[in-house]
C-alpha cells in the first residue's frame, strides 16, 4: 500500500473501482463516510433547534438546561465538537478494546480476514498468542491515521531523531504473556525427537540475490560473485545444513546433498514470508527516514536503506531457523544460524563445538556488544530504543544478528517474543534492523537467554569472530586434556508434566490434544512429502517450492 493512494482515498475520496484497494483503505473511507454523516445530521438538528421550528424547543433544552433552570447556552461549534470527540472516542474504544476486528492488509494489498482469535470456543482471551509465531498480529492504521489520513512518522515537521510516537510498554507485556505460556522443555514427544536427539549442531543459513552489488552502496557493496565465494567457504566446512536458496543457485555452488537440505525460495517470497513487507517498505521511503538517513551519513548508503529486501530477510531469519528445526531433517539438538557471508566460519568443524552446544543447552545463544550513541542504533531513533528496552543507561547491549540458536522449545519462546516486539515497532514507524528487536528481546526476557556471549571478551571491540575463537580455544584445552567436554543430559521420553494417563495412552497424538501449552510443530519432510503438501527433488532429495 503506497502512502500516497492512502492519503488521497482519505482526503480525496479517490474512486472506489480504483484497483489495489486495500482493505484499510476501504474500513478508513468507511470511517470517514459515517463520521460525515454524523456530523451532516447534528447540523441540520441544530439548525432547526436554533431557528425555533419543529416542536419549538430551544437550544437550552439540547444543552441541559430545563425550564425554569438558569444555565449557560451552548453554541453549534461546541455542540459539533463533541459531536466529533464522541466519534473519535468511540473509534479508539473500539480499535483499543478489538484491535484484531480491523482490517488488515497482506503484502500484495489484498484484503485479508482479521487474526481469529478462538477465544469464546477456549474461553482464553490470551489463546492466540499460544501462535503468535505463526501468525504475528495484523498490521493496522493508528488510531492518528484514521482520525487524519496520514501516520505519526508522515506528518510534516518532524525532526530528525525526534520522537514522533512515543514508545510503550505494550509489547513487552503481550510478549510476557506469551512467554510466560512457553514449554521450553524438551522431550520426545517434540516432532522429530522421537528417538532421541543426536547431540550434534546443525548450521541453518540463506542467500538471495538482493542486488547489493549494484551502484550506489559505497563501502557496502558486495557483489553476488564475493557472497558465492563466502557461502562455499560455509559449506565446505563439512555441517549438517539447511539452507533457504534459489534453484538457479545451484550451479553457482556445489552442495554435498548428502548432508545439506535445501529449501527453495526466491528473495520474491520475502513479500509473503515476512509478514510486515509494505509497512516496512513505507517507512523506509519515507521523507523522515530519508532524511534521518542522510543525517546519520553512513545510513543514507546501507543495505537496508537501499535495498528493497535486505531488512525483510534479516528480520526474518529467525523464523527461518524455527522453520529449519520444525523440520530437523537431521534429527539433532541443536540448530544455528550462519550467515551466508559469515567470514568467521573458517576454522569450524561440526565435532568441535563445545562451547556453542553448552551454551545453546542453556537457553537462546546469542553474541552482543555495547552500543553507545545519542542519535540511531542501527537506524532506528535511539530514544526509541531506550524506551522499548526500558532503561535510560548507555551504552545498550545490541545483539548481533549473524550468529544464533539453541533447542527448538527456546526458539519457538523466542520467536513469540520477537514477532511481538517486531510489530510493535513498525506499527509505532520505526525501523532499525534485526539486531535492534533481538536487543529489545534480550533486555526485557533475559532468563531465555541463558547462553550468550560478549563479543568484547578477547579485548577487541565488537569482534564479530570472537565466539568463533574462544570455541576454539576450549577445544585446544579439552584436546590437552585440561578441560572436559560438554555432553548434554539425554532428551526424556516423557516431559515432566505429562501424567500416567497420558503415558498409557493408546495413542501419542490424543495424549498431545489433552496437554496443555504444547508448542506447536509441523510435519517432518517425509510427511509433507507423502502428503503432497511438497515435492522432493529425486538429485536433491531436499523440500522444493
Amino acid at each position: 500500500m503506497k502512502v500516497s493512494a492512502h492519503r488521497s482515498s482519505r482526503l480525496g475520496g479517490a474512486n472506489s473501482a480504483t484497483k489495489g484497494w486495500a482493505r484499510t483503505q476501504r474500513c478508513a473511507l468507511l470511517f470517514t463516510i459515517v463520521a460525515g454523516l454524523l456530523i451532516c445530521y447534528y447540523i441540520l438538528v441544530l439548525r432547526v433547534f436554533a431557528s425555533g421550528q419543529g416542536s419549538g424547543t430551544d437550544i437550552s433544552s439540547i444543552s441541559g438546561g430545563g425550564e425554569g433552570e438558569d444555565k449557560p447556552r451552548r453554541t453549534v461549534s461546541a455542540l459539533l465538537g463533541d459531536a466529533a470527540h464522541k466519534l473519535t472516542d468511540r473509534l479508539k474504544n473500539a480499535f483499543e478494546k478489538c484491535p484484531t476486528c480491523l482490517c488488515s492488509t497482506d503484502s500484495s494489498g489484498s484484503a485479508v480476514k482479521p487474526l481469529s482469535i478462538d477465544a469464546a470456543a477456549t474461553g482464553d482471551p490470551d489463546a492466540w498468542l499460544d501462535n503468535v509465531g505463526d501468525h504475528p498480529p495484523p498490521m493496522l492504521p493508528s488510531h492518528y491515521a484514521m482520525v487524519h489520513g496520514m501516520e505519526p512518522w508522515e506528518r510534516p515537521g518532524n525532526k530528525v531523531w525526534e520522537l514522533h510516537t512515543i514508545p510503550t510498554d505494550d509489547w513487552y507485556e503481550r510478549a510476557k504473556k506469551a512467554t510466560d505460556r512457553c514449554d521450553l522443555e524438551l522431550h520426545q514427544k517434540i516432532v522429530g525427537a522421537e528417538n532421541g536427539l543426536e547431540d550434534k549442531v546443525v548450521w541453518v543459513s540463506a542467500l538471495f540475490d538482493l542486488k547489493r552489488g549494484e551502484a550506489g552502496m559505497g563501502d557496502f557493496t558486495r557483489s553476488m560473485d564475493e557472497y558465492y565465494r563466502r557461502f562455499q567457504m560455509v559449506l565446505d566446512r563439512g555441517f549438517q545444513m539447511v539452507i533457504f536458496i534459489p534453484t538457479e543457485f545451484e550451479e553457482h555452488l556445489r552442495i554435498d546433498y548428502n548432508r545439506v537440505k535445501v529449501i527453495y525460495m526466491n528473495a520474491t517470497d520475502l513479500k509473503w514470508y515476512f509478514p510486515y513487507y509494505d509497512r516496512l517498505q513505507a517507512i523506509r521511503t519515507s521523507k523522515l527516514w530519508q532524511e534521518q538517513g542522510e543525517a546519520a551519513g553512513w545510513l543514507a548508503k546501507s543495505p537496508q536503506a537501499r535495498l528493497e529486501g535486505y531488512n525483510p530477510l534479516v528480520m526474518i531469519k529467525l523464523r527461518m531457523l524455527r522453520d529449519a528445526a520444525r523440520l530437523n531433517p537431521w534429527g539433532t539438538r541443536y540448530h544455528m544460524w550462519m550467515d551466508a557471508g559469515h567470514l568467521c566460519a573458517g576454522q569450524q568443524s561440526p565435532d568441535k563445538m563445545n562451547m556453542y552446544r553448552k551454551l545453546m543447552s542453556q537457553g537462546m545463544m546469542v553474541t552482543h556488544w555495547p552500543y553507545g550513541t545519542t542519535t540511531e542504533v542501527h537506524g532506528m531513533t535511539d530514544k526509541a530504543m531506550h524506551l522499548y528496552i526500558g532503561t535510560a543507561d548507555d551504552p545498550l547491549l545490541i545483539v548481533r544478528g549473524g550468529i544464533f540458536g539453541g533447542q527448538l522449545p527456546h526458539i519457538e519462546c523466542v520467536l513469540k517474543a520477537y514477532m511481538i516486539a517486531l510489530h510493535q515497532t513498525l506499527s509505532d514507524g520505526y525501523v532499525g534492523t534485526e539486531e535492534c528487536i533481538w536487543a529489545m528481546v534480550f533486555a526485557r526476557f533475559p532468563h531465555l537467554f541463558g547462553g550468550h556471549f560478549d563479543n568484547n571478551s578477547l579485548g577487541n571491540h565488537g569482534d564479530n569472530c570472537a565466539s568463533f575463537q574462544k570455541n576454539l580455544m576450549e577445544e585446544e584445552e579439552i584436546a590437552a586434556g585440561n578441560r572436559k567436554p560438554f555432553i548434554s543430559e539425554p532428551v526424556p521420553p516423557y516431559p515432566s508434566w505429562w501424567t500416567d494417563a497420558m503415558a498409557k495412552s493408546s495413542t501419542t497424538e490424543g495424549s498431545i490434544k489433552v496437554a496443555k501449552n504444547i508448542i506447536k510443530k509441523s510435519s517432518t519432510i517425509d510427511t509433507l512429502v507423502k502428503s503432497g503438501a511438497v515435492k522432493k527433488r529425486s538429485k536433491t532429495s531436499a523440500i522444493s517450492r
